[in-house]
């Protein structure tokens, strides 16, 4: 899992450029609205928990 946590931050990255400022509002908008994430096809909170714990351990 921590292979697929660290591939997960590397697409991240991707997609928001290394723009700190976009990736704070990426996260706020992921936080702030969940339900509607989720309804898009997006992570829902569980597991982004899971993610970040298996990155956190590796």
């Amino acid at each position: 899992m921590q292979a697929l946590a660290a591939r997960w931050s590397e697409l991240l990255a991707t997609f928001h450029h290394g723009d700190e400022s976009l990736r704070r509002k990426l996260y706020r908008l992921r936080e702030e609205n969940p339900g509607e994430v989720a309804a898009a096809g997006g992570p829902d909170p569980a597991m982004i928990d899971y993610i970040a714990r298996a990155g956190a351990t590796g």
